[in-house]
């Protein structure tokens, strides 16, 4: 059997403190760690949510630009159905007038028609009195 190492107590305690520090050591190197990664994982989240409320507060303002454009396009709208009512209660107004011009145009293209008959007749009555003058 081989003989066991004879521990010294001093050596054992001092190994004991030693082993002691090492573990407080990485203990706090573990906390700080721990504190750096809390540390920048708030970072992160509260840069998303900055990211978050920017987008929110860009669509509210597109939001707020289409709703703009929107009342001035329902202005132009109102605007110009106003204007054709007014156009159309004017062409009513003056539609019996239009009417009364076709019938004007009418008659006058009758009175046209009957201008070159008359004038047709008139130069055939012509040819005859000259015929009946040569007789």
């Amino acid at each position: 059997m081989a003989a066991e190492p004879v521990v010294v107590p001093s050596t054992l305690a001092a190994l004991a403190e030693e082993a002691t520090k090492k573990n407080d050591e990485k203990k706090e190197k573990t906390r700080e760690l721990t504190r750096d990664m809390f540390d920048k994982v708030a970072d992160y989240v509260n840069g998303e949510l900055a990211m978050t409320c920017e987008e929110y507060d860009l669509l509210l303002r597109l939001n707020q630009v289409t709703i703009a454009k929107y009342n001035d396009m329902t202005t132009i709208a109102s605007g110009l159905a106003d204007v054709s009512q007014r156009l159309n209660d004017k062409f009513v107004s003056l539609q019996q007038y239009c009417d009364q011009i076709d019938q004007v145009d009418t008659r006058v293209a009758e009175l046209e028609q009957t201008a070159y008959r008359l004038d047709s007749y008139a130069k055939q009555l012509e040819a005859r009195f000259k015929a009946l003058e040569r007789k």
